[in-house]
């Protein structure tokens, strides 16, 4: 014969965290951030071209001094210090989207710092206008004050 024991027939068990209705539970709001694979290959890569380089053979060479194992044959592989190996398409697609998005953001920069330079043209005129006006003040007070000397 078999006996079921149900400890918690017997003991009362309290616990320690309070029974809250789900209408008063909080939700988060916050999630932690997150880095992934892709997210490191990509700012090394970036790095890596800040460095203007002549062309994909060096690139592959400064990402082998960041620690990166490279393996050629249909495709080519990156394969991390970790392990990991994305897949040279992939990365190429990112790199094509952030390089559109890099040309994007270039033409604003480029708008943008024509109308600082507008604007700084416009100031320096108003400048030197103020400037011209307040010695004409100065010399047309000159001249009432020795027109009322006399």
């Amino acid at each position: 014969m078999l006996v079921q024991f149900r400890a918690w027939e017997f003991f009362e068990f309290s616990s320690v965290i309070p029974k809250v209705k789900p209408s008063e539970r909080q939700r988060r709001t916050k999630y932690p951030e997150r880095v992934s694979i892709r997210d490191v290959i990509r700012e090394d890569i970036l790095r890596c071209l800040d460095q203007k380089q002549a062309d994909f053979e060096e690139l592959l060479k400064l990402l082998q001094a960041e620690g990166y194992e490279i393996k050629r044959g249909k495709h080519i592989f990156l394969k991390l210090p970790d392990g990991k190996i994305p897949k040279v398409k992939d990365l190429n697609e990112e790199f094509a989207r952030l390089l559109s998005e890099k040309k994007a953001d270039y033409s604003e920069y480029k708008k943008i710092k024509k109308e600082m330079r507008d604007y700084q043209i416009a100031k320096q005129n108003v400048e030197s206008f103020y400037a011209a006006q307040q010695s004409w003040d100065i010399e047309e007070d000159m001249k009432k004050k020795l027109h009322q000397a006399r």
